[in-house]
């Protein structure tokens, strides 16, 4: 059987860790491990899954406490806000398609250029995405 770096410890250490809104990949550099074996772990150690599940918990939380104080901020960086929050959390302006397809069907677009004219166009409301990407 392969020798683990797993330690009983880290389930209390991944929920301190991350109550401070840090990620599974940065507690995995705090205590040299890739995040690979921090899933491995939670796959064979029930009582570090749990308690991962808190500190995912726990992360959330703390982020969702510091937008409450980035709404009353007006000197705040929405929009590298609105980026953490897409990237951690999967928080974005609309929700995506669900589907149990490999593919998603993506609009055509007909883009007509005349010599002369300038290089836009615009779509009609049939070929507006549900939602926009910033």
């Amino acid at each position: 059987m392969a020798k683990t770096k797993y330690r009983k410890v880290y389930c209390n250490k991944v929920i301190a860790f991350m109550s401070l809104g840090k990620s599974f990949n940065q507690f995995a550099h705090s205590i040299d491990v890739v995040t690979g074996t921090i899933n491995t772990w939670r796959k064979t150690h029930p009582d570090f899954e749990t308690a991962s599940q808190r500190a995912e918990q726990a992360s959330l939380a703390y982020w969702e406490d510091k937008l409450e104080e980035f709404i009353l901020d007006k000197d705040v960086n929405t929009q590298l806000v609105k980026l953490l929050f897409a990237h951690r959390f999967k928080w974005y302006s609309c929700r995506p398609v669900e589907s149990n397809q490999n593919t998603i069907d993506i609009p055509k677009v007909n883009i007509t250029v005349s010599p002369g004219s300038e290089n836009t166009f615009t779509l009609n409301d049939e070929q507006k995405p549900n939602c926009s990407v910033h």
